[in-house]
């Protein structure tokens, strides 16, 4: 028996399709890569089906509510054949006490800022100088589940990629502190394709903190990372990300995750930066009993976009899934949600939740929600929910009865819906350093509210609730 559920919530109206330009590309590729080159034919292979298919259009189903038109009418970015010199007092402060570092700069591995892992049995593989056959490869997973169109920035990526490194924790190590990535853009004009490859052994155990921002802030930059993760047999691994790019820069993420038998693998995104961020997430669960919780969080404003995009494959039986994810949206930015839910019909006992749910602080304020079950087995617990709604006017009454100011109350109310999200981390310093970045940035969204968008009654309009 089959049961595939579809919702689809739109608020305001359709981007529309063009044309998208990719001879800057074509005529880069050209002059940065000879046939001498080890990997020239890996790379050119990639590269004729990126340029055959080209960027994806509106037309795209993955990419509807997504449209490229701002990223790809400033191009030409060029990539930097050199890392921009920087000391350790130069980096951003941690936001972790007790961390381990690696540097990204420009997109390339740095390691004169970086930490030395060998003590914890870490090995570390600088891509900028070993890359291999291998790391150009794209997973099957893709193939069978994507168009072409959808795979446009994964074969760029592959393609163009130059830099990034692969680190590998051993069976039976749990790593003694948290790695903190700082991926860190020192100038404008530029684009850079990385990948960042973590393996767990057998047994392990890890935390990891990835940080994506500029010294700039009003940098016009293009990121199109590469992530995959894979978890062996029992390994847990915690991956927290705080996407705080600059307010002009084009962030593009392609993560996927393998997750192997009664493995965990934890991860929560907090985006406040970038005027296009695109973060699509796929994670399979082959083996049995492997746990994901994907979850985040975005706090975004003026005409910034926040795309996120799941695909979570079980494979195997008793294996769990968890998504949860809360925004707020200010000024006329827009939200996307695209999560969705496969169940193969060999995963029988499988339990899958997701939920997204967003704060308009504005008229103009956007959230697309499109959550979605395919389920191929009998005996599974799946269920997917969206909501959207306002400001709760009684609670905001309630607080300035108190003696609260209005923006004070506002800001409680907002900060509240945040922090509720931030209880799926269970890392307690990353919780803290993010409930603190929350606060910042909310100093900075002004006006909070638009004087004249009246309040609602109640949060919590119900748009879309289906369960199996």
């Amino acid at each position: 028996m089959v049961k595939i559920l579809r919702f689809n919530l739109k608020k305001k109206g359709m981007v529309s399709s063009m044309p998208l330009n990719i001879d800057h590309y074509k005529d880069y590729f050209t002059r940065s890569f000879q046939k001498t080159d080890d990997l020239f034919d890996e790379r050119l292979q990639h590269f004729t089906h990126f340029a055959d298919a080209g960027f994806p259009t509106p037309q795209c189903e993955r990419w509807r509510t997504t449209n490229l038109k701002s990223l790809i009418a400033h191009l030409p970015f060029d990539q930097k054949e050199t890392v921009s010199p920087l000391t350790k007092e130069a980096l951003p402060a941690p936001l972790l006490a007790n961390a381990y570092r690696l540097v990204l700069i420009d997109g390339a591995f740095a390691p004169s800022l970086s930490d030395n892992l060998s003590a914890e049995g870490i090995t570390l593989r600088d891509l900028s100088s070993e890359l291999n056959p291998k790391d150009l490869m794209i997973s099957p997973f893709y193939m069978d589940h994507y168009k072409p169109s959808d795979l446009s920035f994964i074969r760029l990526n592959r393609a163009l990629c130059q830099t990034g490194f692969h680190l590998n924790v051993p069976a039976e190590v749990t790593v003694s502190k948290p790695i903190e990535i700082v991926c860190l853009t020192t100038k404008g004009d530029q684009q850079y394709h990385p990948q960042i490859k973590v393996t767990l052994g057998e047994n392990s155990d890890l935390t990891i903190l990835e940080r994506h921002e500029s010294l700039d802030p009003g940098a016009l930059y293009f990121a199109n990372y590469a992530i995959s993760i894979e978890v062996s047999t029992k390994a847990t691994l915690r991956h927290y990300q705080l996407q705080n790019q600059s307010n002009k820069a084009f962030h593009i993420e392609n993560m996927k995750a393998d997750l192997q038998e009664d493995s965990h693998y934890q991860q929560f995104i907090l985006t406040t930066g970038s005027s296009l961020a695109r973060q699509e997430i796929q994670a399979l669960l082959c083996g049995k009993k492997a746990d994901v919780h994907i979850s985040g969080a975005y706090l975004i404003n003026d005409t910034q976009l926040s795309d996120v995009t799941s695909f979570i494959e079980h494979q195997a039986e008793q294996t769990k899934s968890r998504q949860v994810y809360k925004g707020v949206i200010a000024g006329s930015a827009r939200g996307v949600f695209q999560g969705k839910i496969y169940v193969d019909s060999i995963a029988q006992k499988t339990d899958g939740y997701q939920l997204n749910r967003a704060l308009l602080l504005s008229e103009t304020a956007q959230i697309n929600s499109k959550p979605e079950l395919e389920i191929y087995a009998d005996d599974v617990k799946c269920s997917h929910g969206a909501t959207s709604g306002y400001l709760n006017d009684d609670a905001l009454f309630y607080l300035q009865s108190r003696g609260i100011p209005e923006s004070e109350a506002k800001k409680m109310l907002i900060t509240a819906f945040l922090e509720e999200s931030l209880q799926e981390i269970t890392h307690d310093e990353t919780r803290a350093a993010f409930s603190k970045h929350i606060e910042q940035t909310l100093q900075q969204l002004s006006p909070l509210v638009n004087p004249a968008f009246p309040l609602r009654q109640g949060f919590g309009r119900q748009v879309a609730e289906m369960t199996k």
